[in-house]
């Protein structure tokens, strides 16, 4: 045995030497292996953190994913919808508007059944007259006779021009109104459209910028998982120094032991 152990252990057994430098030498390595171990072991666990933060943010983002798009797809079905229900509202308007014409025709008719009704009614009278005082042996065209029928056909052009002239003023009322409403209701409708298509754009923008916010929680999630594990490897790190410099530490207190004794 070297002379420099023996003074380093200060026993003359050269047995219990040998032994005592075993056994130093063991616990040295034993302390570097459990660094290492400790350091295998937190790396080992910041995979298993950093798989985990992976597996929540895609999770969390997958489910967003599937959040938006049933948001954008009923989005389309209620535009779709109002779409639909305008359709819908503009055969009304064409609906109306037919009733209006129709209206004006059957106005025009009856105008028409009254005008040939008073026409039928003056002739009829104007003829029985005549017939009449012709069977009296009376002039039918003369003195009071004619004066009598001047005044009837009188009567029957007073009418005339009197129902014609409320037959035109419904007519134009009809038709006045009639388009009023017709444009109100075509307004109305652009109107709607254009608000059903604002919905919808901003529904679209809505479930965009929630996406983004998914976006952001999962890529949070990452990152502090990220950090937690950078945090376990860095505490592994000093685990394994803090061990090497114990078996250094171990080393160079053997051999400032040897410097004393010798």
């Amino acid at each position: 045995m070297p002379d420099w152990l023996l003074k380093l252990l200060g026993v003359s057994n050269p047995a219990l030497t040998a032994a005592w430098i075993i056994a130093s030498l063991v616990s040295t390595k034993e302390t570097v292996d459990s660094g290492q171990k400790q350091k295998e072991a937190a790396n080992e666990l910041a995979k298993l953190i950093e798989d985990y933060g992976e597996e929540e943010a895609a999770i969390l983002a997958a489910f967003g994913e599937d959040q938006v798009s049933y948001l954008k797809e009923q989005a389309g079905v209620n535009y779709e919808f109002s779409n639909r229900s305008l359709e819908l509202s503009d055969q009304q308007v064409g609906l109306f508007e037919l009733g209006v014409q129709r209206d004006i025709d059957n106005e025009k008719r009856a105008a028409g059944d009254r005008e040939r009704g008073r026409q039928k009614r003056i002739l009829d009278a104007l003829s029985s007259q005549a017939a009449l005082r012709s069977g009296q042996g009376i002039q039918a065209y003369d003195g009071s006779s004619l004066n009598m029928m001047r005044s009837d056909y009188k009567d029957f052009q007073r009418e005339q021009i009197i129902d014609r002239g409320d037959t035109a003023e419904r007519i134009r009322d009809m038709r006045f109104f009639g388009q009023e409403r017709s444009r109100l209701m075509r307004a109305n409708n652009s109107l709607m459209s254009d608000v059903a298509a604002s919905e919808l754009d901003s529904a679209i923008q809505a479930a965009d910028l929630q996406m983004k916010g998914i976006h952001i929680q999962s890529d949070s999630i990452r990152r502090s998982t990220e950090l937690e594990a950078a945090g376990t490897r860095a505490q592994g790190s000093y685990a394994q120094r803090a061990a090497n410099l114990q078996a250094l530490n171990t080393l160079i207190s053997a051999g400032y032991r040897y410097s004393r004794i010798g």
